[in-house]
């Protein structure tokens, strides 16, 4: 019976889950393009065509989110 009461105040003291971000939102997007066409192109500029963005906005969203570019994030899929 003690246990739900743990889980409930170590969410509380993790405080409230982060807010996504336009960036995040760019790689989840990103991502998933990358997931779904991997086997048809491994070009940047062709991920950021169909996803309305020029070729730096999936980059900076890879870097923030990965550490790495989208042209380091792409082969090691």
């Amino acid at each position: 019976m003690l246990l739900p009461v743990l889980v409930v105040r170590l969410a509380q003291a993790r405080g409230p889950a982060p807010r996504p971000t336009a960036a995040s939102e760019t790689f989840r997007r990103f991502h998933a393009a990358v997931e779904r066409d991997h086997a048809v192109t491994r070009r940047i500029e062709d991920y950021a065509a169909a996803l309305g963005h020029s070729p730096r906005t999936p980059t900076r969203a890879t870097l923030a989110a990965t550490g790495r570019t989208a042209k380091q994030y792409v082969p090691s899929r």
